[in-house]
């Protein structure tokens, strides 16, 4: 059996192509800042509307693995769990042990909970 070629479809500002009519065609509003989804809870203007209608919710469904914060997007978690990445990359740890112990002992600081890296006491 052959392998079905996929037809692609193509943007005609960026050239960037798509599989489907329908991401395409999300894509385009990019460059053309169409926004036609309307919030029916805030009246503001969208061009995914899905994605805005957690802003409205209290739920905070994506959970950080290393520091248990919480956000209401995927994306922000992402975001937020690079620096753990950029912090494991920059220092070279040989083991992940120890590498999630140093981040938890980080995290303590940054939250204000404890200060001895922040203020090494002199001999």
């Amino acid at each position: 059996m052959k392998n079905q070629e996929h037809r692609l479809f193509e943007c005609n500002f960026c050239h960037a192509e798509f599989t489907s009519n329908g991401n395409l065609t999300t894509h385009m509003r990019t460059h053309t800042l169409e926004k036609p989804f309307i919030c029916t809870i805030c009246d503001k203007s969208f061009s995914r509307l899905q994605s805005h209608l957690a802003n409205h919710s209290a739920e905070l469904p994506f959970k950080c693995n290393i520091c248990n914060a919480s956000f209401k997007q995927s994306n922000n978690l992402t975001r937020h769990t690079r620096i753990y990445s950029f912090l494991a990359n920059s220092f070279h740890f040989k083991r992940e042990k120890f590498c999630m112990s140093h981040l938890q002992q980080r995290i303590h600081v940054h939250k204000g909970l404890d200060n001895s890296f922040a203020n090494p006491q002199r001999s």
